[in-house]
């Protein structure tokens, strides 16, 4: 079995604020803000995560929780990259 949750509404208060969501983050690594955003916003949606596996786990549920982060890769809203983790 496997779940796929998106972040709800973790993050994308953090995201949008940032300019996280518009990504950039590899072209301005001296940009403070959006890397603190960046931090930020991986934060909560870890946060997200951690409760879903836990409440998953504690209902028997053998859970693990797999990020995103490092194997997607996208380009004006479209995924581009993708971890090969399914295939």
């Amino acid at each position: 079995l496997v779940v796929v949750h998106g972040a709800g509404s973790f993050g994308h208060f953090q995201a949008s604020e940032t300019g996280v969501a518009k990504g950039g983050l590899i072209a301005d690594r001296s940009n403070n803000k959006l890397r603190d955003g960046f931090v930020a916003t991986r934060l909560s949606v870890t946060r997200l995560n951690h409760v879903i596996v836990s409440r998953m786990a504690a209902a028997g549920v053998g859970a693990c929780g797999l990020g995103a982060l490092g194997s997607w890769r996208t380009a004006n809203r479209t995924v581009v990259q993708h971890g090969r983790l399914l295939d």
